[in-house]
């Protein structure tokens, strides 16, 4: 297989700050090399913005047309596409990318990326991602991204978010998402759901999800997350169940990783994404 490895590495518009700089980290702490090792073949396709003043959400939305750009590359040539980057809202690229409609969304995250510029506290964009992948907002910025369509609901799965804004938690509890806790209960179930909606999936792991015990990977980390050995297995669950068809690894800000741990994981993470992956 062709694995296209997409650096995105930018954190609320900022090059190679906080998370932003968990591409490069992941990148060199030989990554492609032990993909390669497994007898895939891999490019590495840098994202980046001219240099210059832009403001964060300006920023995140020509990203998403770049990487939907170059995801549509990688899908035609029928090579497998992997983002490594800062910021969650990558994914309005990506699934743009991969044509929409037919796709569903598996989300491991901490947070629940659910809030709108009407329920955000904090105004972070990055914090909205998942809401406007549905269309809840930004409705004007997104049909700006090359083959965005909004994803429904039902199509979605939303695993391991325990870290929520009380606002943000009544939009969730309003909608069709798909909830599975961090105890990963119920997964199959609702993977069984899923397949009957989607011909394919886009995997979005914000390592954040991972428990803080076991991995600290952002100044976000929350406790009592997914377990690695956890995520691993539920990764090959989906892959058996439903074909992934892009995946992304987000949110590794090194700063808290000094001994390098999260980089080990996100080895056995992309080994078992590519072991069970199959390409469009």
């Amino acid at each position: 297989m062709q694995v296209d490895i997409l650096r995105v590495p930018y954190d609320s518009g900022h090059e190679r700050q906080r998370m932003g700089r968990g591409p490069d980290r992941l990148i060199e702490s030989g990554l492609p090399a032990h993909i390669e090792t497994l007898g895939h073949r891999t490019r590495v396709i840098d994202i980046q913005l001219e240099p210059g003043f832009t403001t964060e959400v300006a920023a995140a939305a020509e990203l998403a047309r770049r990487v939907s750009a170059a995801v549509t590359q990688s899908c035609e040539a029928q090579h497998f596409p992997l983002v490594l980057s800062g910021n969650c809202n990558t994914s309005l690229g990506t699934v743009s990318g991969l044509g929409g409609g037919t796709v569903g969304v598996i989300w491991f995250d901490a947070h629940g990326d659910f809030n709108t510029p009407e329920t955000t506290p904090t105004g972070f964009f990055d914090g909205q991602a998942l809401a406007a992948l549905t269309g809840r907002c930004w409705s004007t910025l997104t049909a700006t991204i090359p083959g965005f369509e909004p994803i429904d609901d039902a199509s979605i799965l939303l695993v391991g978010a325990r870290d929520l804004d009380e606002r943000e938690r009544d939009l969730l509890s309003l909608s069709c998402v798909i909830r599975v806790e961090a105890s990963l209960a119920g997964l199959d179930t609702a993977l069984r759901a899923l397949a009957t909606k989607v011909q394919g999936v886009y995997l979005h792991v914000d390592l954040d999800v991972l428990d803080r015990d076991e991995a600290t990977v952002n100044r976000y980390a929350a406790p009592d997350g997914v377990k690695v050995d956890q995520l691993i297995g539920a990764v090959t669950r989906i892959g058996r169940a439903i074909p992934i068809r892009a995946a992304a690894l987000t949110a590794y800000d090194p700063e808290y990783d000094p001994a390098g741990a999260v980089c080990a994981v996100a080895g056995r993470l992309v080994q078992t994404i590519l072991t069970v992956a199959r390409t469009p």
